[in-house]
């Protein structure tokens, strides 16, 4: 019970997997998944400090099932086919299925500076420049180089990324 406590009191004033003890690699999945996207939510615009490697893939899951519940929506509102849309199709359906369209665009236009941020910090996790997201202009080289980044292992030099007096309040790994 205690620990918990502990651990609940950490969650919330951490800024990383980094700042929770042990990583947050001693917490369970639900709550590393949970705490993933409370963090990406909360470092919106951040983009000093790291992202581990699971606070990043936890956030593509969050995101792949997010994208596959509207797209799973969007699919049963239109079974009926193209012309299920007629004029006799009562107006609050018609309304539900622009909504359901709409919500991917929108969802991915809220996502997207989040999703930049994290990108930096997980290439700071690394030990290497967030400059490196320009290498996403190049179209399919540039996918590769980001997954790379995404798959390798944290660095312990990474830390100079930090903020000012953050590595001070990290427990010891």
């Amino acid at each position: 019970m205690a620990s918990s406590v502990r651990n609940a009191s950490v969650d919330r004033d951490s800024r990383s997997f980094h700042d929770l003890p042990s990583g947050g690699m001693d917490l369970s999945p639900w709550r590393q998944f949970t705490t993933a996207v409370r963090l990406f939510y909360r470092n919106y615009f951040r983009t000093r400090g790291r992202a581990t490697r699971a606070e990043f893939w936890w956030l593509v899951l969050f995101q792949a099932l997010v994208a596959g519940a509207w797209t799973l929506a969007g699919r049963l509102l239109s079974i009926g086919g193209p012309h299920f849309v007629t004029n006799d199709t009562p107006e609050l359906l018609t309304q539900t299925m622009m909504f359901v369209g709409m919500f991917p665009f929108a969802w991915q236009l809220v996502n997207l500076i989040p999703s930049i941020t994290l990108l930096a910090r997980r290439f700071h996790d690394t030990d290497s420049s967030a400059v490196l997201l320009f290498t996403l202009i190049i179209p399919i080289a540039g996918l590769v180089i980001v997954l790379i980044y995404a798959l390798t292992a944290s660095n312990p030099r990474g830390v100079r990324y930090d903020p000012p007096g953050a590595t001070a309040a990290r427990p010891p790994a």
